[in-house]
């Protein structure tokens, strides 16, 4: 075991609680009291003692200054402590400053962060319970977790208890329970327990303290308010959960598709001729909140349509990009994986997404027309890869409608056979039509799988 060696002037990141300086350890109190120059928020300021305040200064804007800041402080031989909220590094400002000094120049005195109370307070077992940050978020990143019987903690700005509200309301999860605290640890402290109605219309001075709003997701009709989007993460979303001017990939290859993309963490995903973004936002909500994919569409109309799509189905983390590719692709960050669902058949961009791919890193792309097909195979024999073919058939009825029973012919000898691929059916539901529908076969898609050694 290596024992780490003390830093001379290490940098105090301190957590504190509501409570002010009765929150703080002896440990934090003495470092507190130790700094020459402490960086913390208005609140927290007036939180401290008078020998305390005259040391104090409020964050800098722009935020990145204060490490500069910092740096010079502590070159100078100064001892500089970093006061925040509860938990630094949880959503907190220790997450920036590790990512400028090294943790061997660190020492931290940590509070139980608002999420922990939080738990305390309702008696839920935190490590079951989503946990989400929207100070300065969109609130579509919320949109993944609205499954019933889902907890969820978030952290909020004065104004978002409203737009929660209205997503569990799209979302028919009427009867979930809306929790405020508000305060937590101090003595201010507040609980307010909301319905979805009253919280669209709920308007305190509680929201303007620093609050975790609980949900707890549920239907108030179970047997009778399902929702499609309301029930699993899983791809293949039916056509009509997006808004689509037909340039979808259909629900059954979609799922295919994005098996093959391999969703995984902190990776960037190109879905380049996105269409209406049904790929790269199923393909987010499959890799979690830590990947990001960036859409890539020339036609405007469906860059607008991918942004509703990436706001109704919770893709916070999709950039979309309106331009021609291979012009657009230039100067975007590097990709870990390629979908390809347009300009399949141009070399031109398919060689600008290979040339941008990281190494080790996956090229999907599906051919429909024989010319896209032909190029596949061209770069098949040239780069290897897997290629797979899925033809899919689906049951409709024949000539385009249901026939009612009632005017099927009634005699024995005049019933005709079933048609070679009509879908058999019990007795039973011939009644109501069903004998009359046939599978039909889709167009066959030729996909083709690579990765860049």
């Amino acid at each position: 075991m290596i024992k780490r060696q003390k830093h001379p002037n290490p940098l105090l990141i301190i957590g504190m609680g509501a409570g002010g300086m009765d929150s703080l350890s002896i440990g934090a109190s003495r470092a507190l009291f130790s700094a020459d120059v402490i960086y913390t928020s208005t609140r927290l300021a007036r939180l401290l003692p008078p020998p305390l305040k005259t040391k104090s200064t409020t964050w800098p804007v722009p935020f990145n200054a204060m490490i500069d800041e910092i740096t010079r402080h502590r070159q100078e031989g100064r001892k500089v402590a970093v006061l925040a909220t509860g938990n630094p590094f949880y959503y907190g400002v220790g997450v920036v400053l590790a990512q400028h000094f090294p943790p061997e120049e660190i020492e931290a005195w940590p509070q139980p962060s608002a999420f922990a109370l939080a738990a305390a307070r309702l008696g839920w077992a935190e490590q079951d319970i989503f946990k989400i940050s929207l100070h300065g978020r969109q609130t579509r990143a919320l949109e993944p977790l609205l499954v019933e019987r889902s907890r969820i903690f978030l952290l909020t700005e004065p104004n978002t208890l409203r737009r929660v509200a209205e997503r569990l309301e799209r979302r028919n999860l009427l009867g979930s329970r809306i929790v405020i605290l508000a305060d937590l640890g101090g003595p201010d402290e507040q609980v307010h327990e909301l319905t979805v109605t009253e919280a669209l219309h709920f308007d305190d001075a509680v929201l303007s303290m620093p609050h975790v709003i609980a949900l707890e997701c549920r239907y108030a009709n179970p047997e009778t308010d399902f929702h499609p989007l309301a029930c699993s993460r899983a791809p293949g979303l039916a056509e009509d959960a997006f808004e689509h001017d037909g340039q979808i990939t259909k629900w059954p290859v979609r799922a295919i598709t994005i098996s093959a993309l391999m969703p995984r963490a902190r990776t960037l995903l190109w879905d380049v001729g996105a269409g209406s973004g049904s790929v790269a936002i199923e393909w987010l909500r499959s890799a979690g909140h830590t990947a990001h994919a960036i859409a890539i569409e020339r036609n405007e109309e469906r860059c607008r349509m991918i942004e509703r799509n990436a706001d109704a189905l919770g893709a916070s983390k999709l950039r979309v990009v309106c331009g021609e590719a291979p012009e657009a692709l230039a100067n975007l960050p590097r990709p870990d994986v390629v979908f390809l669902g347009g300009g399949v058949a141009d070399e031109a961009v398919f060689q600008a997404a290979w040339d941008a791919l990281l190494r080790g890193g996956w090229l999907v792309a599906n051919a429909v027309s024989l010319a896209a097909e032909q190029a596949l195979l061209a770069r098949h024999a040239r780069l290897g890869g897997e290629l797979l073919r899925i033809q899919l058939s689906h049951a409709a009825p024949i000539g385009g409608q249901r026939e009612p029973r009632e005017s099927a012919p009634t005699e024995p000898e005049q019933m005709q056979q079933p048609a070679v691929g009509m879908a058999e059916a019990p007795a039973g539901l011939l009644a109501e039509g069903a004998g009359y529908e046939a599978f039909r076969q889709s167009l066959p898609v030729t996909q083709w799988r690579v990765r860049k050694i």
